[in-house]
């Protein structure tokens, strides 16, 4: 069961990393996503926008209706504050792992992390190829970053508590 637990942690160490990358990946293309969250009529307006202004490069969208510029603010606001949590959240997790202390209820959290790890990781990598809304990122932050981090939390919060540890040896030592 030990053997077990060191790959399910392994195998949730290198999802997390993968699940990372993407993500990083989603912050460089987020003008796109926030540009197809919009409402149809707004979205005929910022197609007309240079492709520099799409991508925010420019002082202000005056191309847009007032209405559609507050809608692509608040996505946008949105949408980057989901990026950015994502972010904290998968690298605290990842310098969590590298503690390698856990508690001994630790193996059912190391496997939903890296089942829902691998999820967001495809998932993002389909909302990349598909050039999808960022509205369908709420879910995908949900399941596949606030789970994980809070199940981490969970475990320092028992071991705070006073939970029996344990620590991982170092491989040469097996």
């Amino acid at each position: 069961m030990e053997r077990l637990n060191q790959q399910y942690l392994a195998g949730r160490f290198v999802l997390t990393a993968l699940h990372l990358a993407v993500t990083a990946s989603v912050l460089h293309g987020r003008s796109d996503h926030v540009l197809f969250a919009l409402s149809p009529l707004c979205l005929r307006q910022a197609l007309q926008m240079p492709k520099a202004c799409r991508q925010g490069n420019c002082a202000i969208r005056d191309e847009l209706s007032e209405s559609c510029r507050q809608s692509w603010q608040v996505n946008e606001a949105v949408f980057q504050g989901e990026l950015t949590a994502a972010l904290v959240f998968l690298s605290l997790e990842l310098v969590s792992m590298l503690t390698a202390v856990h508690s001994f209820q630790a193996e059912d959290m190391n496997f939903v992390g890296a089942v829902l790890h691998a999820g967001g990781a495809c998932a993002l990598i389909l909302f990349l190829v598909m050039q999808t809304s960022c509205a369908y990122f709420h879910v995908v932050f949900a399941l596949s970053n606030v789970l994980p981090f809070l199940s981490e939390v969970n475990i320092w919060l028992s071991v705070l508590r006073g939970a029996r540890l344990k620590r991982f040896p170092p491989p040469e030592t097996e």
